[in-house]
């Protein structure tokens, strides 16, 4: 009787195979909150571009705010796209960010008041 329980409970488990992703993506690695995160990111490079042109006399100022917009939009998507280990740049840089944070620092201690710390303990 348990071997017949055994085998029902392995039949309700379902597995997912690794390649196929469980959420919408554009292209592998860059979903929904990846394009939002993009978007937010060219929007402010084009309201930059924006306010740049309406102060500069520059002849080639459209062609300079198109290109800085276009470049705005290779690097969000560079910058958010998630790779084989599902972490993006901007993780790696966050993560970075957040430990070199949270390390302590001895810039501030004394030569003589480490060997006597040492010697204490």
């Amino acid at each position: 009787m348990k071997q017949e329980k055994q085998d029902i409970g392995d039949m309700r488990r379902l597995s997912i195979p690794e390649n196929i992703p469980l959420r919408w993506e554009l292209w592998r690695g860059f979903g929904l909150p990846e394009l939002i995160r993009s978007l937010i990111l060219i929007g402010m490079a084009s309201l930059g571009c924006w306010v740049y042109m309406q102060f500069s006399t520059s002849p080639l100022r459209i062609l300079t705010s198109i290109m800085i917009v276009i470049a705005a939009g290779i690097i969000a998507s560079g910058l958010f796209t998630k790779q084989n280990t599902r972490l993006s740049m901007y993780d790696y840089i966050k993560y970075a960010v957040q430990f070199r944070r949270t390390q302590r620092r001895y810039n501030d201690i004394k030569i003589e008041e480490a060997v006597m710390i040492e010697e204490e303990i």
